[in-house]
């Protein structure tokens, strides 16, 4: 299993961040995970739904777990979101997870938690990027095009 970190401050775009990637993979399929009640929303998400929650994306026969919202944020750790997948039998082939710059919570170690149980392949440190047309920055398109890149090379 491999995985990846967008990590940054509070307010730096990382669940934004996320959204994009899943929406430029175009996953036939998006189910969220309540942590706090162990179960996949029957329902499925819309991509513009992701947010600062955990999610699975089906992508090409893949398996990709998504923890749009930094673990600290969600009060549960990486170990504690693989073990809840573990109990709904979620194989998990790739991991994409949020990180704030700082873990200020006693117990939270997201990049060794990470290193663990895959293989970390990068960690993107971001940051905000001004202005309303964010998107439509250099900085924004390399961000997402670099991140897919990653994800669909060791997909």
């Amino acid at each position: 299993m491999y995985s990846i970190i967008i990590r940054g401050n509070q307010q730096s775009g990382k669940s934004t961040t996320i959204r994009e990637v899943c929406r430029l993979l175009k996953s036939k399929k998006v189910s969220i995970i309540d942590l706090w009640a162990k179960i996949i929303k029957p329902n499925g998400v819309l991509i513009d739904e992701i947010y600062n929650g955990t999610y699975i994306l089906e992508y090409e026969g893949k398996i990709i777990l998504v923890i749009a919202g930094a673990p600290t944020e969600q009060e549960k750790t990486v170990t504690q979101i693989i073990e809840i997948c573990i109990e709904l039998k979620i194989s998990i082939d790739f991991i994409i997870s949020a990180m704030r710059s700082k873990e200020m919570k006693l117990s939270f170690d997201t990049i060794n938690e990470i290193k663990r149980i895959s293989t970390l392949l990068q960690i993107f440190k971001i940051k905000k990027i001004e202005g309303d047309d964010y998107q439509e920055s250099i900085e924004w398109k390399d961000r997402i095009s670099n991140i897919l890149k990653v994800v669909n090379d060791n997909l």
